[in-house]
Order: structure tokens, then C-alpha cells, then sequence
């Protein structure tokens, strides 16, 4: 029999053929439903492209709805490389970008940390310079302080030994006083009114070295006379039982002092005093052991009075045999001017400087300290270099007037 389609089967083969049909058009029908039922999920509505995979609300993936062919297949592969090229390309150039600013950081941060750890050393420097401040530093703080005490608060200065103020003075006012020296006759000294004149009695009292030193002693002489290797004997050693050593002591010392004025060194002569004063050492201690020196106070600062003159004698003795300079030995520093700038002029021409005091010369000491610090003031008021304690000092003593033409 023939059936719809105008061919002849059995009814066998018309039913299969019409379920077959049959499932066919409801699996299109579901897969349309599925696919609008998807596209009603995705926001605003948005129908999908057909040549995309997508995922529906509930998870499924599922294919493009569009048929293929080989041709259109092959031109969305080509178009999905092409794409992936291009997103390789700007992920490249974004990752190169990316790298550039990471080295220009890192240049960044290396000179910071250059910067950074010199600074650092240089905040530590200054402030272990600002606790512990170098030489020359301390020297300028030093300079400065005693500037302030002599010019301000001499009163405390004069309390003690001025021997150090006044050398300090000496060279500061080397500078200011030495030009007079080559003014015209009538004006090559500073007016009265700071100038001050020296007695011989003052004169004999100072005591000038040329500055070396022989086991921490000077060799020493008075300023009026320039005659090394004086002396006036102190109490303990005046006494009866020492005056042959003293004599001996005397004579040995005149007869090498006499050789090294005639510009002779005589080996005897120096071994003679050295002996000599080895001599009176040994005298003045068995005169004095231990038992008697140490019975009252008085008994022991007599001794070591004693004892202290002697050391300091020997270490005069061997300044003088050590030394090379023939003009101490031969009067050329000896003083022969009568005021405190012809002093200072004289002890800079020579290179000299004041030596301590002996016992009694205290009050010269002080007195000559107060002239130079007269002088200083005066002087100092006028040196555009100096300004005593940051303060206008042109009110001082005498006016702060030149005296240089």
C-alpha cells in the first residue's frame, strides 16, 4: 500500500518513520526554548552571538545555535587567533610597561637609599663633632675663654699664678705693639696713658725662658740681668752645714757659664757642676732621713721645699749643658729697656716667654699682668679681627682711640 509520501511500506515502517520524525521536531523545539530561554537570562536582554559557547542559568554549556560549515568554520578559528594574537600583543606591551616602571622605581629607590645612608653618616658625623668637638675646636673655645676671663673677669685671674695669662697676652699683643718699633723716634711708643714703666727691682723679679725644656723644667733668668743658673737659695739649704757644696756648687757653675759666654764648651767644667749639684743632693739627704723629716709637719715641709729646688736645679743644670743656643749664655737676652711695650717688644724679637714666679715675685707678676691687660684692651678695641665677646668695645679705658697712624 502507499502511504502519504507516495512510496509503499508496510505499516512497520511508517510507524518508525513517524516516531523518528516525531522526536526530532521536539529536541529543535526544546533546544529553541532552551536557547531563548538563555538569552532572557542574560542582562538587558542581550541575544548571544552565534559564533560563541555559552553557559545558561543553570550551568549548562552549550554551542553556538547557528549551523557551520567547513568554510564558516574555518574563518571563526582564523578570527578567534587573530583575537587571541591581539590580547597576547596588548598583555605583552602592558607587561613591558609594567617592568619599565618597576626598573625606573628601583633606579628611584637605589639613589634614594645612596642619599638616605650619606645623610645618615653625615647627622651622625655632626652630632659626634657637636659632643666631641675636634682639636682645633676645643683650641678656639679655649682662645676664647681665656679671652673672657682677661677681659672680663681678671679679678678671678688674679686670685692665682698669672704666668699663663701673661704669656697668652705677650703673643696676642706681638701683633698690635711691634709696628711702633719703626714709627719716627718721637712716636714709636704707644702715648702714656697705657704704656707703663718697669722698676729694676720689677725687672729682676720676672723671670723669662727661652721656652725649652729639660725633664719639664725651664731654664730660667731674670730680665734685667739674663743670667741663667741663679741661685737663691731657699731656707733649708742656706743652712751652715751646706755652704761647701754651695760654694763648690758656685764656683763649677761660673767657670762652665764662664766657658760658654767665650763660646767654648768645656766637657770638665759641665761634668764638675753636674757633680756639684749631685753632691749637695746627696749632703742635703743624709742631713734629712726619713726618722727626722717625718717627726712634725714642719720638719717635712722644710725638706720637701728643699728637695723640690734641688730636682728643679738639676733640671736646669742639664737645659743648660744641653743646649745650643750660646746667646743665653752670653747676655744677648738680657733686658735693658724701662717699660711693659719695650718688654713685649724685646721677649717677641728674641722668641721669649715668662717663666713662674719665685716665692715673693708674685705681686711684680700681677702688676705686669695688669699693664698688659691695659694695652690689650686698648689695642684690641681697634683691630677690626676682634670683637671682644660680640659686644662694641668702643667705650673702653682710654677711649679705644689709635694709636697707629
Amino acid at each position: 500500500m502507499k502511504n502519504i509520501f507516495g512510496f509503499q511500506s508496510s505499516s512497520y515502517l511508517s510507524t518508525a518513520c513517524c516516531l523518528a520524525l516525531a522526536c526530532f521536531v521536539v529536541a529543535l523545539c526544546m533546544a529553541f526554548a532552551a536557547g531563548e530561554a538563555f538569552a532572557e537570562d542574560r542582562p538587558g536582554g542581550e541575544k548571544p552571538r552565534r559564533d560563541r559557547v555559552y553557559m545558561s542559568s543553570a550551568g549548562i554549556y552549550l554551542p553556538s545555535r547557528g549551523g557551520a560549515t567547513a568554510l564558516s568554520s574555518a574563518i571563526h578559528a582564523q578570527a578567534d587567533y587573530v583575537a587571541s594574537m591581539g590580547d597576547y600583543l596588548e598583555s605583552a606591551s602592558i607587561a613591558r610597561r609594567n617592568n619599565a616602571l618597576a626598573a625606573e622605581q628601583e633606579m628611584r629607590n637605589t639613589l634614594q637609599w645612596v642619599s638616605t645612608y650619606f645623610e645618615r653618616r653625615e647627622l651622625n658625623r655632626a652630632y659626634r663633632l657637636k659632643n666631641n668637638p675636634g682639636y682645633l675646636a676645643n683650641e678656639e673655645k679655649r682662645q676664647q675663654t681665656l679671652d673672657r676671663r682677661i677681659s672680663k673677669l681678671f679679678q678671678e685671674v688674679l686670685r692665682g699664678d698669672v704666668t699663663r695669662e701673661n704669656n697668652w697676652l705677650l703673643h696676642e699683643l706681638a701683633g698690635m705693639t711691634l709696628p711702633y718699633q719703626y714709627l719716627p723716634g718721637d712716636r714709636a711708643k704707644p702715648d702714656s696713658t697705657i704704656d707703663s714703666q718697669l722698676s729694676k727691682t720689677d725687672l729682676h723679679k720676672i723671670l723669662l725662658t727661652d721656652g725649652g725644656r729639660e725633664g719639664g723644667r725651664m731654664l730660667t733668668f731674670p730680665a734685667d740681668t739674663a743670667r741663667v743658673l741663679e741661685t737663691p737659695w731657699p731656707r733649708p739649704l742656706r743652712a751652715p752645714e751646706f755652704e761647701r757644696q754651695r760654694k763648690g756648687f758656685e764656683a763649677a757653675r761660673d767657670k762652665m757659664l764662664t766657658d760658654r759666654a767665650n763660646g767654648r764648651r768645656n766637657w770638665e767644667s759641665e761634668k764638675r757642676v753636674m757633680e756639684a749639684c749631685d753632691a749637695l743632693s746627696r749632703k742635703f739627704e743624709s742631713a734629712n732621713p726619713r726618722q727626722l723629716r717625718t717627726e712634725s709637719y714642719e720638719s717635712f715641709a722644710t725638706y720637701r721645699s728643699g728637695q723640690r729646688y734641688l730636682k728643679s736645679l738639676a733640671a736646669e743644670v742639664m737645659r743648660a749643658i744641653t743646649t745650643q743656643d750660646e746667646w743665653i749664655f752670653q747676655g744677648v737676652y738680657r733686658f735693658e729697656g724701662d717699660s711693659v711695650v719695650d718688654l713685649i717688644q724685646h721677649m717677641c724679637r728674641n722668641g721669649l716667654e715668662f717663666a713662674p714666679p719665685q716665692p715673693g715675685s708674685e705681686g711684680a707678676y700681677r702688676s705686669l699682668f695688669e699693664s698688659l691687660r691695659k694695652i690689650y684692651l686698648h689695642l684690641g678695641a681697634d683691630d677690626p679681627h676682634r670683637n671682644l665677646n660680640g659686644q662694641d668695645q668702643g667705650g673702653l679705658e682710654d677711649g679705644g682711640q689709635n694709636l697707629l697712624p
